[in-house]
């Protein structure tokens, strides 16, 4: 929270990605910076309802997610039709957690979800 707070500028919120074992995932109050170009903070928000599987990405794993109406999102273009990414999966056994890159991945920037109780849903890095 404090690097969405002191380097992205974010008001305070409580970012959330919900996996449902239906294959739908339900993002909430995500900052926008891990969709812009280079990570820029723009200010706002990305919500929405999409759907979710698990795919390998080079040696690791990831979450190839995809949302039909982006209506949700501050982040892109709402009249692109969708919008389909990744989710990069870490952890060596469950419970995994969800990292999403925040601008170069070479920087190693980036918002890392861990499944906690209700009381904590986000740790960042």
């Amino acid at each position: 929270m404090d690097f969405i707070a002191k380097e992205g500028h974010y008001s305070t919120v409580a970012p959330s990605i919900t996996l449902l074992g239906d294959g739908t995932i339900i993002i909430t109050n995500i900052p926008d910076w891990w969709l812009t170009s280079f990570g820029k903070p723009q200010g706002g928000f990305d919500a929405g309802r999409g759907t979710w599987t698990i795919e390998k990405h080079q040696e690791w794993w990831a979450l190839s997610v995809g949302f039909h109406d982006t209506e949700g999102f501050s982040s892109i273009n709402h009249n692109s039709g969708g919008l389909g990414t990744q989710m990069m999966l870490v952890g060596q056994k469950p419970p995994y957690s969800i990292y999403l890159t925040v601008g170069d991945p070479d920087e190693a920037k980036g918002m890392l979800f861990e499944r906690l109780s209700p009381e904590k849903k986000v740790v960042t890095q």
